[in-house]
């Protein structure tokens, strides 16, 4: 066992002397300023050897100033091992630390002269020390003193060895972490821990680097712009890729627009000389149509001259009989009255009337003969009474007769105009309902014609000739595709067998690695626990005796030591001068061939076992990391003929793409054709169907006033109004009726007066005959009977009887040849009817025919206009020097059938169309090109000349970038960038893998606090945990981000050639994984650009949170330690988590832990008995002293020493309590 045994000082931070024991738990009370905590300092500064790590705020000088103020300024620290105690003796000159190592104990009076004054020479103290004083030389500086303190100054054979308080090259932790205990006083924070943590480890000052990465992102992010540019959207959804498929396809339709023009420039040239053809032809039909339509004109003018005086013929006999029927009808009418029944019915009893007459007026003459006189009287009477009355009938009859006559008349004129203009009314009615039929008829047969044209129309078929050229063409493409597919699907077969076979050959080379690693890990388990065990057993064993107290034993009695023999520990080792011999005998020590493990070697062994059997687990738990080189090798020894392939089917490929484009153009040729061709039948159609419309309403209304003709409104109608005008007419006639009538009511009333006299004259006769004894009945009933008989006779006697029995004799005979008339009137009808079917039969076919030579002269004239014209429009257009672009016009000529109207347009359309692709590419290519640096990857051309060669420049760039996108040359650009981009990758990933190993070694330092501090049950506290957690920081988070894509995607990053090895891709393709790296790399990029540092300290990476249980309450994880209770509680647990950290880091130095180390603490504060003793026994049982100081004096009997420190008068004194 090993340790520091006193402290003692002479002239030393203002103390004259002191001796301070430490052998044990030492506490340093006294008030403020008094000087604790620097001698608290002589503790650290013993273990650190460094005095940067004592916490102080003045520089160097000032601690040699202060501990080293005098020339006879000394620190001794005496140590104590098994073989008794040593001194080290530190001095300081020139702000230089100097150490001195005496085998001697420490000793006042070999640092004092007689008169207590101390030695300022060295030469002084080692006359008083003796020969011991000058076995080791002196040795300068810190860092020596450290290694002499650890054991690792001078090499495995140093003499200097023996004073070492542990030998380790590890020890920088252990030294840390003294240093870390005492300079953080509180540990309120977990992030206390975690410095403590890495100071210890030496990590505090640990960066992960990121200047490498800075600068492979600085260019990069250009490239990376570029690529992006090339394939993603931007905030507007624009693709640069898509901009330059826009720029090549605005380029291939200006081309297509040349080919259009150039041919039909061609077109136009044969139109002059087709129309000239043409007109000829069309002319001489013409003319022949012309002659043809004339002489039919003639023939239908001829007929429709000759049909009226036909029709009058025609009409005459009709109208006779008509008019006789009529006659007839109105004769039987008026004869069939019964006043004219009567009157006919006396001039038929005309003979008997009369001899009855004379009968009767016989026998009443006879009868009143006797009374002659009387008679003669009364007939005078009579006479005379009468004649006045007779004179007056006689007037007014006449007076009738003239009027009826004038009435009868004017009556017949009316009715004869009223048939002349019925007859006119039918006439003409005839001759409309002849013309409108005609109309009509010649409408429809012209809407059949244009309906037939309409269904020419749409069979038409145009563009033959090219359509058959497009069609060929375009199946010798389609063969082509198929072929090159076939051929592209092979080279994609190939590349798959080959992508298969270096998977396969990787897969076994990884498991035969992954079998020879685990064969090695086990070999290298058993080392690191054999070499532990050797070293765990070291402490009493012979080598360890030979390691104190033989120096250069290995080139001595090692050579001949079996191993078990040296880790005995029975043995009682001794010295005894022996010599070089062995037991007395003699030998040549360099032909045993045998070189002892020294304990150095077994711990050089034990670490480098470690370190190998940790690479080799690493390798284990990440093979592809292990063996990325080799897999390259193996991957690029396939990828050079996957690369071969893909650069093949790349060729194929852009010839495939050309063969599309071509198929493509033609296809779109095609479509114009047929549009064309559409519009063509379109326009033609409209103007037809136009045509068909106009013809169809012309109709309408030709059928329209046929329907009026005949309808109410026609023929109905005028002869409606002529018998209106008829009746108007006869109404006129009314005036003689009513003369007539009032000229009859006269006759009646003188008639009843001429009664009423013969009457009155009869009455006063009869009484006188009565009164001469005459019998009067009898006489007075034959006059009656002659009256009546007379007044027959008058009837028989009038004129107007006469002649109106006279006409009804000819009534009779006349209507005896009414079935005559009749039958005359039908036949009349009949051929009537016959002529002006034949009539309308003939005219309709003439007119037939001449209207329909008519649209064939319309057509043939409108031919030979629209012919004229268009071949004075193309000579004109064809003489157009700007019509088009010169080297487009050749006098080369293509049969066609087009129009040139159509082809005019045509060419004008694509020509201003070509220039406003023109001027579109130049936009189109402007757009494409603005975001591009000019040295970007991909070598696209950024500056454009101005002038009248811009456009072939553009033009050029357009044909540039087609065949950069055919042959896919982009890709090869992109290669080098993703190359480069890999490389950010495994930086970034190699960074955080590094960091993560760091972080790996605090996880294992907390597992060990963790071990220790897991089931405490001291005090009220039952245990204390740590864990560790990612900080949050970003640029760490983004590396972590690196290194999981890092290790998911290694065979692709690794690769020379990106994307040819990736058989775990799953349906992911390579362009998904490169965006993923594009955005991981902007990700980094952006946090990089937030972040000014060129590196990321280990601390930033990581926290640590901390729980417990406190009084059987578990506090949740935190990162303070003020929810451990109380203030003393609180500080126990921090108390012991010191501890428990300097004793990880003293374990952390492997067997070698049979030493005591200080564990010193500034300002503890106040603890009850039981925590300070359990404190106490805790550091105690690990071997851990611990050194305190506290403000106040407090009871320290729990501790070995205590020192009250007191400042008088600008002193330190230290005065020592004695414990009872």
């Amino acid at each position: 066992m090993k340790g520091l045994y006193s402290i003692n000082l002479i002239n030393s931070m203002r103390v004259d002397r002191a001796e301070i024991k430490t052998y044990g738990n030492v506490i340093l009370t006294g008030e403020n300023d008094a000087g604790k905590t620097a001698a608290l300092r002589l503790w650290v500064y013993f273990i650190t050897g460094n005095r940067k790590m004592l916490g102080l705020d003045e520089g160097s000088q000032d601690f040699c100033n202060f501990y080293f103020p005098k020339p006879n300024s000394w620190i001794i620290y005496e140590m104590f091992s098994d073989q008794g105690r040593y001194m080290i003796i530190l001095s300081c000159r020139n702000n230089v630390i100097y150490s001195r190592y005496v085998d001697e104990p420490y000793r006042r009076e070999y640092f004092f002269d007689d008169s207590d004054t101390a030695f300022e020479r060295w030469e002084d103290i080692a006359d008083k020390i003796g020969r011991k004083a000058s076995d080791f030389a002196e040795v300068k500086g810190e860092e020596n003193f450290r290694d002499i303190v650890f054991g690792c100054y001078g090499g495995s054979n140093s003499a200097y060895r023996r004073f070492a308080l542990v030998r380790s090259n590890n020890a920088q932790g252990l030294r840390k972490a003294v240093q870390g205990v005492f300079l953080n006083k509180e540990l309120i924070e977990t992030k206390n821990i975690r410095d403590f943590i890495l100071e210890a480890l030496s990590l505090s000052d640990t960066k992960v680097e990121i200047t490498k990465l800075k600068q492979l992102i600085q260019p990069v992010n250009e490239q990376w712009r570029d690529i992006l540019l090339w394939k993603e959207e931007d905030e507007k959804g624009q693709i640069k890729m898509r901009a330059a498929r826009q720029v090549v396809e605005r380029y291939n339709r200006k081309l297509d627009k040349d080919v259009a023009i150039s041919l039909a420039w061609k077109k136009l040239n044969y139109i002059i000389p087709r129309d000239s053809r043409r007109k000829t032809a069309i002319k001489e039909k013409l003319d022949m149509h012309v002659n043809q339509k004339n002489d039919i004109d003639g023939k239908l003018k001829e007929r429709r001259e000759s049909y009226s005086g036909h029709i009058r013929e025609l009409q005459e006999p009709i109208t006779k009989f008509k008019s006789l029927l009529e006659s007839l009808d109105r004769d039987y009418k008026k004869f069939h009255r019964q006043d004219a029944q009567d009157i006919i019915a006396v001039f038929k009893e005309e003979d008997t009337i009369l001899k009855t007459l004379a009968a009767l007026s016989e026998e009443y003459r006879v009868l009143t003969s006797a009374t002659g006189d009387v008679e003669k009287k009364y007939q005078e009477m009579l006479l005379s009474v009468l004649a006045p009355l007779n004179e007056l009938q006689v007037k007014w009859n006449e007076e009738i007769r003239v009027l009826e006559e004038k009435e009868k008349t004017e009556r017949l004129q009316i009715k004869g105009d009223y048939e002349a203009e019925c007859r006119k009314i039918e006439e003409e009615h005839s001759k409309i309902i002849s013309e409108l039929n005609a109309a009509i008829e010649a409408k429809q047969n012209e809407i059949i014609r244009q309906k037939d044209a309409l269904l020419q129309n749409e069979k038409e078929v145009m563009f033959v000739e090219r359509k058959a050229e497009i069609d060929a063409e375009q199946k010798t493409h389609l063969k082509n595709i198929g072929d090159l597919e076939k051929a592209i699907a092979d080279f994609n077969e190939l590349i798959n067998k080959e992508q298969d076979k270096c998977h396969n050959e990787v897969i076994r080379f990884k498991d035969k690695k992954l079998n020879e690693w685990g064969a090695r890990q086990k070999e290298l388990s058993k080392v690191i626990s054999q070499t532990e065990k050797r070293l765990e057993n070291i402490e009493g064993s012979f080598q360890k005796f030979l390691e104190n107290e033989v120096p250069g034993w290995e080139d001595t009695i090692g050579k001949v030591v079996d191993e078990d023999v040296l880790f005995s520990k029975d043995l009682s080792p001794a010295l005894k001068d022996e010599g070089d011999s062995l037991y007395g005998v003699q030998i040549d020590l360099s032909k045993t061939g045998k070189t002892p493990v020294s304990i150095d070697d077994l711990q050089k062994i034990l670490i480098d076992s470690n370190k190998e059997y940790s690479s080799v687990k690493a390798a284990i738990e990440h093979p592809d990391i292990a063996l990325q080189t080799e897999i390259a090798r193996i991957e690029e020894s396939y990828n050079k003929k996957i690369r071969g392939y893909r650069k093949e089917s790349g060729q194929k490929e852009g010839l495939l793409a050309d063969e599309k484009r071509k198929w493509d153009l033609l296809d779109q040729e095609l479509k114009r054709l047929l549009k064309r061709e559409k519009e063509i039948k379109e326009n033609k159609a409209r103007e037809i169907n136009e045509l068909i419309r106009k013809l169809t309403g012309e109709k309408a209304k030709l059928t329209e006033a046929l329907n009026e003709e005949n309808g109410e409104n026609g023929r109905l109608k005028r002869l409606a109004a002529a018998k209106e005008t008829m009746n108007l007419r006869l109404k006129g006639l009314e005036q003689y009726l009513t003369s007539i009538n009032d000229l009859k009511g006269k006759l009646k009333e003188n008639e009843a007066k001429i009664a009423s006299e013969k009457v009155r004259i009869q009455e006063m006769k009869m009484k006188e005959l009565s009164e001469k004894g005459l019998d009067t009945s009898h006489i007075e009933s034959l006059s009656k009977h002659i009256s009546e008989l007379n007044k027959k006779k008058l009837i028989l006697e009038n004129k107007d009887y006469i002649l109106f029995y006279g006409k009804y004799k000819e009534f009779v005979n006349e209507y005896s040849k009414k079935d005559y008339y009749d039958n005359q009137l039908k036949l009349a009808k009949e051929k009537m009817e016959e002529f002006e079917k034949e009539h309308k039969l003939a005219c309709e076919k003439l007119e037939k025919d001449s209207l329909s030579l008519l649209s064939i002269i319309n057509s043939e004239k409108g031919q030979l206009t629209s012919i004229t014209k268009e071949i004075e429009t193309t000579t004109a257009f064809l003489q157009k020097e700007d019509a088009c672009p010169s080297y487009l016009m050749s006098s080369d000529y293509e049969i066609n059938e087009e129009d040139a109207q159509v082809i005019i347009s045509s060419i004008t359309d694509n020509v201003s169309r070509r220039q406003s692709d023109l001027m579109k590419l130049q936009e189109d290519v402007h757009f494409f090109i603005k975001d591009f640096s000019i040295e970007n990857i991909y070598g696209i051309k950024t500056i454009f000349s101005v002038g009248d060669d811009s456009t072939r420049e553009y033009c050029e760039f357009a044909e540039w970038l087609q065949s950069f996108i055919n042959t896919r040359r982009w890709e090869q650009n992109e290669e080098v960038s993703y190359t480069k981009f890999n490389d950010i990758i495994k930086e970034a990933a190699h960074e955080c893998l590094e960091t993560q190993e760091y972080l790996y070694i605090v996880d294992q330092t907390i597992g060990k606090m963790n071990k220790q501090l897991s089931n405490l049950n001291f005090s009220k506290i039952g245990f204390i945990q740590f864990r560790t957690r990612p900080s949050g920081n970003e640029v760490f988070g983004m590396l972590q981000k690196f290194k999981e894509f890092y290790m998911t995607y290694k065979e692709i990053i690794e690769n020379k050639s990106p994307g040819v090895f990736a058989p775990d891709l799953g349906i992911e393709g390579i362009d998904q994984i490169r965006r993923k790296e594009i955005d991981l790399i902007k990700q980094l990029s952006d946090g990089l650009s937030r972040n000014n540092s060129s590196q990321i300290s280990v601390k930033d990476t990581f926290e640590i949170d901390v729980r417990g249980k406190e009084n059987n309450n578990e506090i949740p994880w935190t990162m303070s330690f003020t929810t451990f209770g109380s203030r003393g509680t609180s500080f126990v647990a921090r108390t012991l988590i010191n501890i428990v950290l300097i004793d990880v880091f003293k374990k952390n130095l492997g067997s070698q832990q049979n030493f005591i180390i200080h564990c010193v603490m500034d300002e503890i504060g106040q603890l009850d008995t039981e925590n300070r003793k359990g404190i106490l026994d805790f550091a105690t049982l690990r071997n851990i002293y611990l050194v305190q100081a506290a403000p106040e004096t407090m009871n320290g009997s729990d501790y070995t020493y205590v020192y009250f420190i007191q400042n008088i008068k600008d002193k330190c004194k230290f005065t020592q309590f004695v414990q009872n």
